[in-house]
């Protein structure tokens, strides 16, 4: 289940960025069969970002607290 040969634009660093040259990277394989799923804990409306970072820090979220935008 190989996936090879993906091809991106060369991005341009703007003023406080760098540009990382990336020579290999990979995933397991078991990443793509679908049987690993993220925890997600709460989700949370960018409306609601404040109390998402409540939760974070006074309920000590087990898992991610996800903040959409």
């Amino acid at each position: 289940m190989a996936r090879r040969g993906l091809e991106v634009e060369q991005p341009v660093p703007v003023a406080d960025e760098v540009l990382v040259r990336v020579h290999a990277a990979s995933v397991n394989a078991y990443d793509w069969t679908g049987k690993i799923a993220p925890a997600v804990e709460r989700n949370y409306p960018l409306s609601e970002a404040a109390e998402a970072i409540r939760h974070l820090e006074v309920e000590h979220a087990r898992a991610k607290v996800v903040v959409t935008v």
